[in-house]
């Protein structure tokens, strides 16, 4: 059980659009995923749009959103 403090913090968390991934009675995971932002994509739309017909921005929001 967590303490109303915890709770609190928990469900401000998760109003700002976090993630609950895991919750035991010891811990709970939350995570904020995000696809990257449009400048990064811009970049790689101009770097890679030529060859790679826009897989290059899929590639790029599938990476940040796994390793963020």
């Amino acid at each position: 059980m967590h303490s109303k403090r915890l709770q609190r913090e928990i469900d401000d968390l998760v109003a700002q659009g976090w993630t609950i991934e895991e919750e035991t009675p010891d811990r709970v995971v939350l995570v904020d995923r995000e696809f990257g932002s449009v400048l990064s994509h811009v970049l790689v739309a101009v770097l890679t749009v030529w060859f790679s017909m826009g897989l290059g921005n899929v590639a790029w929001g599938a990476y940040n959103y796994s390793s963020h």
